[in-house]
């Protein structure tokens, strides 16, 4: 256990990639398994475009990557 309350152990984790030179949105809605994942755990951008989160809607700059857990 963890002094801090929280817990050791495995943590199921979301990557969503854009691999694209253009922004790219995903709805987490229109999966039955990546709906259950809301919350950012990181997010890398590779430039001044921050990704967002609104509702289901994951939006990513270009070449950057989103980590939901």
């Amino acid at each position: 256990s963890n002094a801090k309350g929280g817990s050791f152990g495995p943590t199921e984790l979301l990557f969503i990639i854009n691999t694209s030179d253009e922004e790219q949105s995903v709805d987490l809605s229109a999966s039955d398994t990546a709906g259950d994942f809301g919350k950012v755990a990181y997010r890398l951008n590779t430039s001044e475009i921050m990704s967002t989160v609104s509702g289901t809607v994951i939006t990513v700059p270009p070449y950057g990557i989103v980590v939901l857990r």
